[in-house]
Parts: structure tokens; C-alpha cells; sequence
């Protein structure tokens, strides 16, 4: 083999090794988030009635397995990845999975966003849901909803794309869409029986199982690196990117985490003169939960210190939505929406002025 052959034949084993770490990197990103449903299961079934764990269980396996034929069928080709000349709104090429061998791996990472978009609608509506009304519920975010998100923000033709909308893993459209679907649905469902009823105890409708609660948490902060190191999209020249995100995660997890639980000392030391008190271990599992995905949309370029502070505001804003949800008489169990929607907003709203 002469010099000029063996160079072409290195070239071309570099570039497919290339190619291979890139699918590699797109699977095992895929499966952290696929994981993530672990998560969700448990805190969601710790945070609720104990009479309720097993239907809403129920509920997160649907989202995993109906959820794929939405997204198989329908949803890819409303994202319109892979395609060009697609309408603004959404996709209109690739109906019926046409999906090219080179997205295989791509396609499964976008199909573990949907199932997460479809499983945060869960906690807020989970209690007051018949499971044959909850997977047309999934199909139709995992289908329609959700991939139209992803047209407008993500894909090239999309109209918000073009017009500079940054949201580079999905606070608004993963975790806010998920969110403000749930939101809609808590209230048509109306609140659960005697939740906000003079006389009932409402100690009743706290959390059954801490442990599940907590352990959950810990399970999405793991699965959270794949989801926001992973929006990479490949391996080749991005490690670097790949481990700010992870950074960035952990660090706004720690600022929602810190700001919960500070504010919980002044009050513990303005009420008993002493720090040990009344210490919600749900609420600081969700401001840890609220704090990623208030920067989840920056998690590649904001700075650590930002982050954090990102983080900390995040739980204020989870706060002040759970806060005025219980004013407004909406049920939601998880506070899946103030968690997902209210700090998702936050989220992508903190870009137009945090530095780059």
C-alpha cells in the first residue's frame, strides 16, 4: 500500500471512529435520561397517598411505552430533525419513522426528552387520572405537543430558531412545556377529595414515603447529567462543554438546595431561638429538583457562580408558583408545574441577560 492509500485509510478509520463515539455518546446519554424515569417514579409515588403508588407507577411504564409509538410514528417527523424545507411550525417530512441510520442514536436521545416531557405531566394530575385517559395523554405530548417544541426552538427551520431563542437542553421546552400541560391539567381535573376542604386534615395529602421521595431526587440529578452533558450532541471536540454541564447541573442543584434550606434556619432561629426545627426534606428535594432546571437551558456556558445563584433564585421561584397554586385551590401533588414550569421559565428568561 503506497503513502497516499494508507493516509486515505487512516483518514477514514479516524472519521469513522469519530462517528462511532459519537453514536456511543448519544446512546449512553440516552439511557442516563431513560433512567430518569426510575427517578420520577419514586419521588412521585413518595410524594403522594400511598393508596395511589401503584396507578401512578403505572403511569410512568406508559409514558415509556406508548410514548415511544407516539414519538416512532408521528413525533419525529413534527420535529422535523434530519429533514430540510419544513414549514416554521412544524416538521412535515418523515412521516412513519423514516428515520436514516446515522439519527438512529440521536433519535433515541430525543425520544428519552419526550418520555421525560410526558412523565413531568404526572405528577400533577396523578391521583384524579384513569390510566386509559393518561396514555392518550402521553401519546398525544409525545406526538404532537412536545415535538412541535422541538421544531419551533431546535431544528433550523423552526420559527423560533431563526429568531435567536437559546435553550440549549430544555428548560422551556422539555421542562416547561411538561409543566404547563400539567398545570392545564391539574385544573380541569379539579383538586383531589377534601384536599382544600375546611375541617379535613390536610396532613393527609403530604408525602407517604420520604425515602422514595429522596432517593428519587438523587436518581434525576444522575440521570440530569445525560440530559444536560449530553445536549452536546457529539463527543468529537466537546468534552470540555460536556464537563461544565455536569458542573453547572450540580451547581444549580446545590444554590436551590442552599437557598431552601437557609431560609429554613432564619426561620427555625426566628421561631425557636435555635437552629434545630422544622425542616422539610420534600421541599429542599424539590428546590434541589427546581434549581437544575433553572439552568438547564445555559448549562453549557454559564458560569459555576452563576449557576449556583441561578439555582438559588429558582427555588424562589418554585416557592412563590407552589405557594400560589395552594392559594388559587389548584392541586398539585408533585408541584410538578412549579418545579418544571415556573423554574423552566425562569430558566430560559435568565439567558437574556446572564453572561455568555
Amino acid at each position: 500500500m503506497d503513502a497516499f492509500a494508507l493516509a486515505k485509510a487512516n483518514a477514514d478509520a479516524l472519521e469513522q471512529f469519530k462517528f462511532d463515539g459519537d453514536q456511543l455518546w448519544n446512546i449512553v446519554a440516552a439511557i442516563l435520561v431513560i433512567l430518569m424515569q426510575i427517578g420520577f417514579g419514586l419521588l412521585e409515588t413518595g410524594a403522594i397517598r400511598s393508596s395511589s403508588a401503584t396507578n401512578l407507577l403505572y403511569h410512568n411504564v406508559v409514558d415509556l411505552f406508548i410514548g415511544v409509538l407516539g414519538f416512532y410514528l408521528i413525533g419525529w417527523a413534527i420535529t422535523g430533525f434530519g429533514q430540510e424545507g419544513d414549514w416554521e411550525w412544524f416538521g412535515t417530512h418523515g412521516w412513519g419513522a423514516e428515520i436514516p441510520p446515522d439519527l438512529w442514536s440521536f433519535w433515541v436521545f430525543q425520544f428519552s426528552f419526550a418520555a421525560t416531557a410526558s412523565t413531568i405531566v404526572s405528577g400533577s394530575i396523578c391521583e384524579r387520572t384513569y390510566t386509559a385517559s393518561y396514555a392518550a395523554i402521553s401519546f398525544m405530548v409525545t406526538a404532537f405537543i412536545y415535538p412541535a417544541m422541538v421544531h419551533l426552538a431546535w431544528d433550523s427551520d423552526g420559527f423560533l430558531y431563526k429568531v435567536g431563542f437559546l435553550d440549549f437542553a430544555g428548560s422551556g421546552v422539555v421542562h416547561m412545556t411538561g409543566g404547563f400541560i400539567g398545570l392545564v391539567g391539574a385544573y380541569i381535573c379539579g383538586p383531589r377529595k377534601g384536599r382544600f376542604v375546611k375541617g379535613v386534615d390536610q396532613e393527609l395529602y403530604r408525602p407517604h414515603n420520604y425515602i422514595n421521595l429522596c432517593v428519587g431526587t438523587l436518581f434525576l440529578l444522575v440521570g440530569w447529567f445525560g440530559f444536560n452533558a449530553g445536549s452536546t450532541g457529539t463527543m468529537g471536540g466537546n468534552m470540555i462543554t460536556a464537563a461544565h454541564c455536569v458542573i453547572t447541573t450540580i451547581m444549580g442543584a446545590s444554590g436551590g438546595f442552599c437557598m431552601c434550606a437557609g431560609i429554613s434556619m432564619l426561620i427555625n432561629l426566628y421561631k425557636y431561638k435555635h437552629l434545630h426545627g422544622d425542616y422539610d426534606l420534600g421541599e429542599v428535594c424539590n428546590a434541589a429538583l427546581a434549581g437544575i432546571v433553572s439552568i438547564t437551558a445555559g448549562t453549557n456556558t454559564l458560569p459555576f457562580p452563576y449557576a449556583f445563584m441561578a439555582g438559588a433564585v429558582g427555588y424562589l421561584v418554585y416557592k412563590g408558583c407552589s405557594t400560589a397554586l395552594e392559594k388559587l385551590e389548584i392541586d398539585d401533588p408533585c408541584d410538578a408545574f412549579a418545579v418544571h414550569g415556573g423554574a423552566g421559565v425562569w430558566g430560559v428568561f435568565l439567558l437574556s441577560f446572564a453572561p455568555q
